[in-house]
């Protein structure tokens, strides 16, 4: 594996803990020391360039936008974008010229080089233009590829991209349907994202990836036929995870779990999706390249593009079993907004180049909603100081060049130029000579390989066969590669034995999609044996590849194969859930006990066995006969139960255990039902329940009672629970809490919920109270009852109850506002309840009520008084403002907004969300928001201060409370989680979370262009 390392993985990470600031422009980078930056292409040369190749010539063809950010159909009709070619033609690396190459193009999203050709993705199709006069004008364009699908945000095709095995690879994004005709012949429709790579002539096409994304874009390759993508939305996003790197592993299914990616033709190897390589967050991934030479020292590091972030990271892979992993480190940062990286190439002396579209684009991006038309993009090349120029790096005083030597040379663009120039000569002899060299280098006869995979003809691949047989790794690898893609079959045994034998996990991965690929039926007796060897890997592209070949190969020969393999998964081999798994994909398991055998396994086992389980409904009342008879299984939990809750056989036999000793374990998975009416089968026993079992029962009638309308038969017996003076006060708090939604309640009932709202009450009974007073809708007399009584409640309680009343702006009567005011006047409201969140509630009311209540508000609070009056001064003294330059404002180290505040995908999450601010907020609000973040607090975000048994004290904003602990954000990526036996008492805070200040570190100017930009945000 060493010799692989070095051939493949050789890259070193470039960020440590040192970096240096490089000022250029309008911009401060940020970059590893030894670094260094310069523009190349700016305007007017280029002005929002998207993305870019390189020729062997040194000319750059930039896809280029018009700026429009008009809606699909009009721009599929104006076609107003184009292709430029620019040149350096002084050779000091600066880009000087430019011809229009080619115009009239629907929004590009992607361009590679074919041979002498650009082929340029314009969704929904591929272009192949051709200028064969080399004037810098291609004058003939010719389809290459339709998708005949085109969405609103036009992400319906990425690329293309030509691999090293001269296929072209191109994505579908999107969710709309597309039909293809894949190898062989094979029809194939799809509305999930998928990677797709086709012969040149179109022939031979191949399904690489399957996800749920809704944007594959970036697509790179390893020198040994490895793919990369970078897509957004890898995961439904949350815990800061969202876009994400992927090693696109043949067949692999990825996230996010959506819809399209359960339609029968899209296999599950496992109940999980595949691992992401590396995760990105809310980067908004563009362009990435895997870097070949060694002048950087980044070799063989992935280099991702990240519109969101304005960054370039670069990512080093390192083996990880059959499979890699990743370590990741930013290589360039920008500071300013409107720096957009959507493309990154390596040029033929080893510097990189840095493709920046600007700020134009709006269309489908929550985060990048500032159209900036005079923001434009440039070019940016990165280069390492102290590193010589390299002499003719393309090779271009070389002349013509011929001859397999040049395979071997240092620079990667002479080893491109010579790999063309062999396969458009037909080379197969001096190909197949120099691959079998062994005194020649790993990496040039891995060339010589690719060469003849390029070749294609049947007597190439003849060639390859040898090669499984090679004593290097790095060679075997690329042979399997290469003849499964070219489907060159004919090597079956050899395959198997390394499927099963070589030393090599990855070797042993290719072998597995290369004996499935080429013939999955006759590859089943070495598929057998690949998946039982006590030496196999463990790693989740080897367990997805091996799955995935057996549900391929016992489809193409089900009745045999599934015997084999079911005899095989009794044997109670260490690969059985990989057998059933399957058997169960190719549709060969007709009854569950195999599924039910693998729950009694280890705990790897039991998911696979529950989820084969849950997807069998017809199996349920199998499953409901198995579950009834005898003591519970130790695998039996509510998970597995609430997977199938919509089978009658099931629904029945909860209600029957109801009245047992698994009721308990019957509530806990009832609870998880989510259909629109409660199933009849559970009307009468859990009537029952509620009689017998009231305590117990009650938590799930909750639950199902915000979900559908309950029976008739349990809101008697509810309200009875309600009503029963006999019943313990936790139920009869939790049965109010279950009765239906605004309803009023008597004064007595109200007056019991109201004295459980006391701070110094049980946690679950003080939590039942809130429950059922949210339910509740107050008379004017209940509302006044609950103001007089808010200082009695917690702090935690306060913000929510306070809450209750600010959720009545807007109703045709204030007469909840009423009420506060009222009592606020009569002294009823102590101080403990905190003025700001008092001021915040009654803001929304009429004039009348607020001020009714300023006066108290303002005797509680000296400081308002001044604090209006200076909010009142800036409103007139701050110039107009700039929304753009606000942008810049609300990012900056200075005022550090989106540290904790979001909008769209990106920022912190400790302060409210400011995505709509401006729909809800005026320009004196934010003004005030910002020089007094202390004088009023957003719902929810109210500070709070624990005193805790060891004498510490701890303030923040609560997030959570239950009766075990309480979880408080103390900073803007910090949230403590402190066991409620620990927390003495709670109180309000009275600073927020914002700091002061902010006046302070910015000018006039700055204030009025940040509340410009936060007013545009509607």
């Amino acid at each position: 594996m060493l010799l692989l390392s070095m051939l493949f993985l050789c890259g070193q990470p470039t960020m440590g803990g040192s970096a240096k600031a490089v000022a250029l422009g309008r911009h401060q980078f940020t970059m590893p020391n030894g670094f260094t930056i310069v523009q190349v292409a700016g305007a007017p040369l280029v002005e929002r360039p998207i993305s870019a190749v390189l020729d062997s010539r040194g000319r750059l063809f930039v896809t280029e936008s018009s700026g429009s950010n008009e809606p699909a159909a009009t721009q599929a009709v104006k076609k107003p974008h184009r292709v430029l070619r620019l040149a350096d033609t002084d050779g000091d690396g600066v880009f000087d010229t430019r011809t229009i190459f080619a115009d009239k193009l629907m929004l590009p999203q992607g361009i590679c080089l074919v041979g002498n050709e650009v082929w340029v993705g314009a969704p929904p199709e591929i272009w192949r233009l051709i200028d064969a006069d080399d004037d810098g004008v291609a004058e003939k364009r010719l389809l290459w590829h339709d998708g005949g699908t085109l969405t609103g945000c036009m992400n319906d095709l990425h690329g293309p991209a030509l691999g090293p095995d001269g296929f072209v690879y191109w994505t579908k994004g999107a969710f709309a349907e597309q039909k293809h005709t894949l190898a062989g012949g094979q029809p194939f429709s799809t509305r999930a994202s998928q990677i797709f790579r086709a012969r040149v002539d179109g022939s031979s096409r191949q399904v690489v990836l399957t996800g749920g994304m809704d944007n594959p874009v970036g697509l790179a390759f390893s020198s040994l036929g490895d793919v990369f993508l970078t897509c957004t939305f890898a995961h439904h996003p949350g815990a800061g995870l969202r876009d994400a790197l992927l090693h696109a592993v043949e067949g692999g299914l990825w996230g996010k779990d959506h819809p399209p990616i359960h339609e029968p033709q899209h296999l599950w190897t496992a109940p999980d999706l595949m691992p992401s390589l590396a995760e990105l967050g809310p980067a908004a991934p563009c362009g990435l390249a895997m870097a070949r030479s060694t002048r950087l020292g980044l070799t063989g590091q992935l280099l991702s593009c990240q519109f969101n972030l304005r960054r370039v990271q670069s990512h080093t892979t390192s083996p990880a079993g059959s499979a890699l992993q990743a370590t990741s480190s930013d290589l360039l940062v920008s500071d300013h907004p409107d720096f957009h990286p959507t493309d990154v190439l390596e040029d033929a002396d080893g510097s990189i180049l840095v493709v920046d579209t600007g700020g134009w684009y709006k269309l489908c991006c929550p985060s990048s909603q500032m159209v900036k038309d005079q923001s434009l993009g440039a070019i940016y090349r990165i280069t390492r100081t102290g590193v010589k120029p390299l002499a003719d790096p393309r090779g271009l005083e070389i002349g013509q060049i011929a001859g397999t030597r040049w395979l071997a040379d240092p620079r990667p663009m002479v080893r491109d130029r010579a790999v063309e120039a062999l396969v458009q000569a037909g080379a197969l002899a001096e190909l197949t000579t120099f691959g079998r060299e062994r005194a020649n280098s790993v990496a040039s006869r891995v060339l010589a390989l690719w060469g003849l995979c390029r070749l294609g003809t049947p007597e190439a691949l003849a060639e390859l066969r040898p090669f499984l047989a090679d004593p290097e790794e790095a060679l075997r690898i690329v042979a399997t590669r290469a003849l499964a893609r070219q489907r060159a079959g004919g090597s079956t045994e050899r395959l198997g034995q390394i499927a099963s034998q070589d030393p090599s996990a990855t070797a042993r991965r290719a072998a597995v999609e290369a004996l499935v690929a080429l013939d999955p039926g006759a590859g089943l007796p070495a598929l057998f044996a690949a998946s039982g060897a006590t030496d196999a890997p463990a790693d989740r592209a080897w367990q997805h590849a091996i799955t995935r070949a057996l549900i391929l190969a016992i489809r193409a020969n089900p009745a045999n194969a599934s015997r084999q393999a079911l005899a095989a998964a009794r044997g109670n081999t260490p690969t059985r859930r990989f057998l059933l798994t399957a058997l169960d994909q190719a549709g060969q398991l007709s009854q569950p006990t195999e599924a039910l055998d693998l729950l009694r396994g280890d705990v790897a086992d039991r998911a696979f066995g529950r989820w084969i389980l849950i997807r069998h409904p017809e199996w349920s009342p199998a499953i409901a006969r198995e579950l009834g008879e005898g003591p519970a299984p130790a695998w039996l939990d509510a998970d597995l139960l609430a997977g199938m809750l919509n089978e009658p056989a099931i629904q029945k036999l909860l209600a029957q255990w109801l009245a047992g000793e698994r009721a308990a374990l019957a509530l806990e998975a009832m609870g998880r039902w989510q259909g629109k009416d409660i199933p009849g089968v559970w009307v009468e026993p859990m009537l029952g329940a509620l009689k017998t079992r009231g305590s117990q029962s009650l938590p799930t009638a909750m639950v199902l009672a915000k979900k559908a309308p309950l029976p008739e038969a349990w809101l008697v017996r509810l309200n009875a629970l309600a009503h029963a003076a006999d019943s313990a006060p936790v139920d009869r708090l939790m049965a109010l809490a279950t009765l239906p939604a605004g309803r009023t309640e008597t004064d007595p009932q109200f007056a019991t919920i109201v004295s459980h709202l006391r701070a110094k009450v049980a946690a679950p009974e003080r939590l039942a109270a809130l429950a059922a007073l949210e339910r509740v809708r107050p008379s004017p007399t209940q509302w006044q009852k609950l103001a007089e009584t808010l200082g009695e409640a917690s702090v935690a309680d306060q913000a929510r109850l306070v809450g209750l009343f600010q959720a009545q702006v807007g109703a045709k009567d204030p007469g909840a506002g009423l009420a506060l005011a009222n009592a606020l006047q009569n002294g009823k409201i102590p101080a403990t309840v905190s003025t700001a969140v008092l001021r915040a509630s009654l803001g929304g009311y009429p004039a009348g009520v607020r001020d009714l209540a300023e006066p108290v508000l303002a005797k509680r609070d000296p400081s308002a008084a001044a604090q209006r009056a200076l909010v009142d001064k800036l409103l007139v003294d701050l110039p107009p403002g700039d929304a753009s330059r606000g942008h810049a404002v609300f990012n900056s180290a200075k005022t550090a907004c989106a540290a904790c505040h979001r909008i769209g995908y990106k920022g912190g999450l400790a302060g409210p969300e400011l995505s709509a601010i401006g729909r809800i907020r005026t320009r004196r609000d934010l003004l005030e928001s910002i020089l007094v973040p202390s004088a009023s607090f957003a719902r929810s975000y109210e500070p709070v201060i624990l005193s805790l048994s060891n004498g510490k004290l701890v303030s923040g904003v609560l997030k959570s409370e239950t009766a075990a602990e309480v979880r408080l954000q103390t900073g803007p990526e910090v949230i403590e989680v402190i066991p409620r036996a620990q927390v003495e008492e709670m109180e309000p805070g009275t600073v927020s979370l914002m700091p002061a200040g902010i006046d302070k570190q910015i000018t006039p100017q700055e204030m009025a262009d940040l509340i410009a930009f936060l007013l545009e945000r509607k």
